[in-house]
């Protein structure tokens, strides 16, 4: 095409040039039909790629290499973003911890290790196989590790010490790949001795195999729900099998010439309704689970494609190959179902860290909640980028995770100072619409609230603190901002017994212009005094009041799209900060969780320091999450 293309003036090859262009559109047409689009590749492996992931919320993609090395890549951009270097030989598995800040990897050199995923830092390793590292895995928890081994074993570690629990003993040969049950209970693994068993992780017990295959089994997963077991072997099978009964349930056949083919890797959809095969052939296929028809091919790579994976929202599939390269390709949307997996980062829904166990929350009908998202203000006041996400995320941890009927939560938007004024009354009007809505069976109220906060006019040393809303001028908060004084007095009256209130927002205020510092939702470098707290009010805001006269910011974790005082607390209400484990969340054990959650971010440097404030506990520490459930 390049040399007709130079000769497009010349009128004697016109007609022909037209019929050629009309035979290789058809001829393209035949291929999209059956192949699938290719969005981009991720290149820069001196040797083939092993191993593929993509982080939990599919923005970031990590690939190991038989150049040595892990590496880190920008899904939308392709870009390496890092490398993770010290493995005495091939990488040959990497996976993504559930809160996507670690990275694991398994070598030839017989060890695992854990890695930063925003330093690239080797955290520890895992020691104590004979021979390679053939595969890796995060419990669903990111509490404990498995590996599988050459060395015919697989083995469970502890994630934050290194030591080894337990291992699974019993294959004949190598163990090529391990799987753990989405509810962390059980261990699957695939090995060189033709079969795949199912393991008890609590004692290592086998509970029983899947015998068929012809060949090595290369690759293992668990469906979505759990109920059943896919493997890949190199008699060129991938297999279904009821993981109840160990009985196969279907086979997924087609990929190339025998001889020179064998299922390298498989993975489900997010949602369990297609499989993703990858082969020896240099294809990966996608498959109906339920018939085990083919339905689509990725081809274009030029080497063995040895790992697939399918993204959080089930709209891409990654493929790693022996060719050097890493690609990205879509699911045409005719294969979608009606209604795709949402993208967790889009949706901003809450996911880290994942609960230590399946939890069963207690329904809160005695609780309302009032959410407050200030994100679009107006006079040239810079927008806080993520109120919207952070309103959104709290509203479904609340409804979709612990148990609030959805009439009892609200959100509100952007709201001007008379709409506060309204619902929250004022200094000399204290009962406000809040006031007068609420049932006779409501004992507590919730507020969460994140947008801006601006130092205003105080009757101390220190300024007072006022919300800002966004019709507000940071420069006149004693006209048009909202004194969180007013707000603490006024629920005091509120009739319930208790109110919590967490504030996203620091109270370091705005330049004259307008202008925030980066990644900040404030820029005066002075420290507000927090009012005197009211009974049964109880309030954990994002920064430290008056500390030494150093004022705090309230940052916001930009890979997240969320402020870092709504990502961590998210964290802690979703279960992470019982520690106790009595099936209680405390205000205390909220304030301890979020508290040591963003030292450590300003620790890794991602933050700036950052002192979460807890006010009004006095000798109560009130229970703001019931689980009921494993405890």
């Amino acid at each position: 095409m390049a040399a007709l293309s130079r000769h497009r003036s010349n009128a004697a090859l016109g007609t022909g040039l037209v019929a050629l262009v009309a035979i290789l559109a058809l001829w393209l047409l035949s291929v999209l039909s059956a192949g699938a689009q290719e969005i981009r590749s991720f290149t820069g492996h001196g040797d083939g790629v092993n191993s593929v992931a993509f982080s939990p919320d599919g923005r970031q993609v990590l690939t190991g290499s038989f150049d040595d090395t892990a590496r880190l890549w920008d899904t939308a951009t392709g870009w390496q973003i890092r490398s993770f270097t010290g493995h005495g030989g091939w990488v040959y598995s990497v996976a993504f911890s559930p809160d996507r800040r670690q990275v694991l990897t398994g070598s030839l050199d017989a060890t695992a290790r854990l890695w930063d995923a925003a330093t690239g830092r080797e955290i520890r390793s895992f020691t104590g196989h004979e021979y390679s590292v053939n595969s890796v895995a995060f419990s669903p928890d990111g509490r404990q590790v498995l590996t599988g081994s050459e060395d015919n074993t697989a083995r469970l570690w502890e994630t934050a010490t290194g030591r080894e629990i337990r291992s699974f003993t019993g294959h004949e040969r190598g163990v090529n790949s391990v799987a753990f049950s989405p509810n962390g209970q059980q261990v699957l693994t695939g090995s060189g001795d033709y079969t795949a068993r199912l393991w008890d992780t609590a004692t290592g017990r086998e509970i029983r195999s899947f015998t068929g295959h012809g060949g090595s089994v290369f690759s293992v997963a668990f469906s979505p729900n759990g109920q059943q077991v896919l493997t890949g072997s190199s008699d060129d099978n991938a297999r279904l099998w009821d993981a109840a009964t160990g009985a196969e349930v279907r086979s997924f056949t087609g990929h190339g010439d025998a001889f020179l083919s064998a299922v390298s890797s498989v993975a489900f959809s997010p949602d369990g309704r297609q499989v993703l095969t990858g082969n020896w052939d240099d294809t990966a296929r996608l498959w109906e689970t339920e018939t085990g028809q083919e339905i689509r091919s990725f081809t274009g790579h030029r080497g063995w494609v040895k790992s697939v994976a399918f993204s959080p929202d089930g709209r891409q599939v990654l493929t790693g190959s022996l060719d050097k390269t890493a690609r990205l390709w879509a699911i045409p949307e005719d294969l979608l179902p009606s209604a795709a997996l949402p993208d967790p980062v889009a949706t901003a829904a809450p996911v880290i860290p994942v609960p230590p166990a399946p939890i069963l929350i207690q329904p809160r009908t005695d609780v309302l909640a009032l959410i407050i998202g200030n994100q679009r203000y107006q006079a040239g006041v810079p927008e806080v980028d993520f109120a919207d996400r952070d309103a959104e995320a709290m509203r479904r941890l609340l409804v979709e995770r612990l148990g609030f009927p959805s009439a009892n939560v609200r959100v509100l938007s952007d709201m001007t100072l008379s709409q506060m004024q309204q619902w929250f009354g004022t200094a000399e009007v204290p009962r406000g619409i809040l006031h007068d809505v609420i049932p006779s069976n409501i004992r507590e109220l919730l507020i969460f609230y994140s947008g801006h906060g601006v130092p205003g006019p105080g009757s101390g040393l220190a300024p007072s603190p006022f919300l800002l809303p966004v019709d507000g001028l940071p420069g006149r908060p004693e006209l048009t901002a909202y004194p969180l004084k007013t707000l603490l007095s006024n629920l005091a009256g509120v009739p319930v017994e208790r109110v919590f209130v967490f504030l996203d927002a620091c109270f370091t205020g705005a330049t004259p212009a307008g202008t925030l510092q980066t990644a900040t939702s404030g820029a005066f470098a002075v420290g507000v005094a927090l009012p005197e707290i009211p009974a049964k009010i109880f309030v954990l805001s994002a920064t430290g009041s008056e500390e030494a006269g150093r004022a705090q910011m309230a940052h916001w974790l930009t890979e997240e799209k969320h402020g870092a005082f709504t990502w961590y607390l998210m964290a802690a209400m979703d279960g992470a900060a019982d520690n106790n484990g009595d099936a209680t969340i405390t205000m205390a054990e909220l304030h301890a969780f979020v508290q040591d959650a963003l030292r450590s971010a300003a620790f890794s440097g991602r933050i700036g320091p950052q002192t979460p404030t807890p006010e009004g506990l006095r000798d109560e520490d009130p229970v703001v999450v019931r689980l009921v459930g494993d405890q």
